[in-house]
């Protein structure tokens, strides 16, 4: 049995971690870090394979934004 975490394991390490990333990566991709947006997925797969849920947690951290 395969088991994940929910979406509270992006806690602010990941965050900071994740915005870090997208900082140097908006400038090489012509983008301005103000408008990026960072949104959690949460998918839960059933056997067999099948999503069974997909949650969508829209803008949830950023620039101004925390979770």
């Amino acid at each position: 049995m395969i088991t994940a975490r929910r979406t509270g394991a992006v806690d602010p390490d990941k965050q900071r971690y994740t915005e870090r990333a997208g900082r140097e990566y908006a400038p090489r991709a012509n983008v301005d870090f103000g408008l990026v947006r960072f949104d959690i997925v949460s998918v839960l797969l059933t056997h067999p394979p099948k999503i069974d849920l997909l949650r969508v947690l829209r803008d949830a951290f950023g620039p101004q934004r925390t979770l």
